[in-house]
């Protein structure tokens, strides 16, 4: 052979410039979502067991310089697929039936400082696929079709100041995968036909 590559495991963080290889952990297993902690540092989430020399499972923080905060420790029980933030407020989708030895279905709330689960809880059928949380709503996509045991299929928005009340339920015809806002405008991309009764192929704003 005439080159050898960095073994890197299933993460890499790559200068956005010059597209080298930077400083980071490796991982053992598959990461399905990592997130700005808003301080130089990222929470990272799927389906692994440890993350450079921490046996962490599922979810962890890394802090600024790339290495895992050992003092940062929540307990899972299955995997992450996705993950939103506020200010205070670690927004948590995923596979798991608990965290900290907590009964919580499929999503969940964590002190993004402590790793501490918080107490708002609402229960999702279904692994969401994506989170997106502006001012105090929380938007859920996936494949789900129940959320607190109500049918609510592939789409959501959460009022988090409200105990999770529902705020906003449009109607699809499939599920939603992605989801961004700009300017207060939210864009929703999935498998649907129809949104919120109008004819949309895919992509709905």
């Amino acid at each position: 052979f005439n080159h050898l590559s960095q073994r890197t495991g299933r993460m890499v963080f790559l200068n956005p410039e010059t597209g080298a290889l930077t400083s980071f952990p490796s991982v053992e297993g598959d990461v399905s979502a990592i997130l700005s902690d808003g301080k130089g540092g990222y929470f990272v989430g799927g389906d692994f067991k440890r993350v450079g020399d921490l046996d962490q499972a599922y979810l962890v923080h890394l802090t600024p310089d790339g290495t895992p905060n050992p003092k940062w420790r929540p307990k899972l029980n299955n995997a992450v697929t996705c993950l939103a933030l506020s200010d205070k407020t670690l927004f948590v989708g995923g596979e798991f039936s608990s965290i900290n030895n907590k009964g919580r279905s499929k999503l969940a709330t964590i002190d993004p400082a402590t790793g501490k689960l918080q107490a708002w809880e609402i229960s999702v059928d279904k692994a969401p696929t994506v989170l997106l949380h502006l001012d105090s709503t929380l938007y859920v996509g996936g494949t789900f079709s129940k959320v607190a045991r109500s049918e609510h299929k592939y789409f959501i928005a959460l009022d988090v100041n409200k105990g999770g009340s529902v705020a906003w339920k449009p109607q699809t015809t499939g599920p939603v995968n992605a989801l961004a806002v700009d300017k207060g405008v939210i864009f929703a991309g999935g498998r649907f036909k129809d949104f919120a009764g109008t004819p949309r192929s895919s992509l709905a704003a």
